[in-house]
């Protein structure tokens, strides 16, 4: 790769992120070949350099994903360029286990960059892409779509992802107890759930800077003073804490986290985990509002979930549960067919998933309503389950599907190939 970024905040974190996403660039253009590529752009924070690179006992670890954009000819097959990488993709993403999280490679043609949809994915994508490898010029004039334009539903699309990404944590909290490794990661996912919590509310304010230090800049002044969310208030000194963390992976940034105060991040790390729940259904119920206009703050669970009916019209939401029985679209045994006609009324398949991590992740907050959660859980869950789960340990149960709510994000969300377990 000769094309030089910087990740803050030292010279050995940048040449290791090199190097990773040289070794991505390198399998794109071996497995698709450089004639059916124009560029490859390296996207998100890492090319606004906000990658998160941690020093471990066992060398350099990248937190931060390598996502990569391959820009092809409008008459390109992307369902055939996507099966022909995904072997080889796979392949790497194995290798660099341990060392990171994955790589990740979307198509786009030069159509899609001249007038991006209005998604918070493609704003960010085109705030800031960067080239490393092939035409320099590739993406001279693109913007990312009006600001304006991008509907509050996108909001509520980034907190969910950051939710259930934060859910799936849970596994490993019991080793983060003892690995300082997979303590960092945890509190990695908990630094992206509040920084892009905060994102959610600027995008709903039109005003979001690139990096993460501005956002935070810009939310003091967005929700400071009268304009304060009672329920954000608590954790609203956080934010700086957590860009800092996010730039350098050193716990000593979150020194002024109560949990982290006086303790080491593998002890604390469950605590920040129980209490950014909190953080996270303050986040949800200002998205979901805002998206559906309601005020749900002061709401019962219940009637806040229920609002999941006006995200879609019946006939979508018939729509992708149908596509989802008839398979082909998630993994085979992933979805209940019955489950998801049950639900169908109140959400699609997808946001039945969503839901179901949602509820989950705010029952572990103090006070969360749990026989409602439990209840919801076992009704709305649109999972596939097994013979007995109903006479499962509830945090057997919670395991289980925590388990199905990380095969929907691999697969549905990341694009990545995977299967049923269990």
């Amino acid at each position: 790769m000769d094309r030089s970024f910087v990740t803050p905040p030292d010279r050995e974190r940048n040449a290791f992120f090199a190097s990773l996403v040289e070794r991505a660039t390198d399998t794109v253009v071996t497995a698709l070949g450089p004639d059916e590529i124009e560029a490859l752009l390296l996207i998100g924070a890492p090319a606004r350099g906000d990658a998160t690179v941690a020093k471990t006992d066992d060398g350099w670890a990248s937190l931060s994903d390598v996502d990569l954009v391959c820009l092809t000819s409008p008459t390109a097959d992307e369902r055939a360029l996507s099966a022909r990488l995904g072997p080889a993709l796979a392949e790497l993403n194995g290798k660099l286990a341990g060392i990171s999280p994955g790589v990740d490679v979307g198509f786009k043609t030069h159509a899609d960059l001249a007038s991006p949809a209005p998604y918070i994915s493609n704003y960010e994508c085109l705030l800031s892409p960067l080239v490393v490898w092939g035409n320099e010029r590739a993406i001279e004039g693109v913007a990312p779509p009006d600001i304006r334009s991008i509907p509050p539903a996108e909001s509520l699309r980034l907190a969910h992802n950051r939710i259930v990404e934060t859910l799936l944590a849970r596994r490993d909290l019991e080793a983060a107890a003892s690995e300082r490794s997979t303590a960092l990661r945890v509190l990695y996912r908990i630094a992206k759930l509040a920084l892009d919590g905060a994102t959610a509310l600027l995008y709903l304010a039109r005003k979001v800077p690139p990096t993460y230090a501005a956002r935070v800049e810009a939310f003091e002044r967005e929700m400071g003073g009268r304009r304060t969310e009672p329920a954000l208030e608590s954790f609203r000194p956080d934010l700086a804490a957590w860009a800092a963390f996010k730039s350098t992976a050193d716990p000593e940034a979150l020194r002024a986290l109560p949990e982290l105060s006086d303790a080491a991040p593998e002890t604390a790390a469950r605590r920040v985990w129980l209490r950014y729940a909190g953080y996270a259904e303050s986040i949800w119920r200002l998205t979901l509002g805002a998206t559906v206009d309601a005020d749900l703050r002061g709401s019962e669970m219940s009637l806040v979930a229920a609002q999941y009916r006006r995200l879609e019209s019946p006939a979508k939401r018939a729509g992708r549960a149908f596509r989802i029985v008839r398979g082909g679209a998630a993994p085979s045994g992933l979805f209940s067919p019955w489950r998801v006609l049950a639900g169908a009324p109140l959400a699609s398949p997808m946001n039945l998933a969503y839901l179901t991590g949602v509820i989950i992740y705010a029952g572990h907050r103090d006070g969360a309503p749990r026989e409602w959660i439990d209840r919801e859980i076992r009704t709305r869950c649109p999972f596939r389950l097994p013979p007995g789960f109903g006479e499962l340990p509830e945090e057997r149960r919670l395991d289980v599907i925590v388990d199905r709510l990380a095969l929907f994000h691999e697969t549905m969300l990341l694009g990545r190939k995977a299967g049923m377990t269990t």
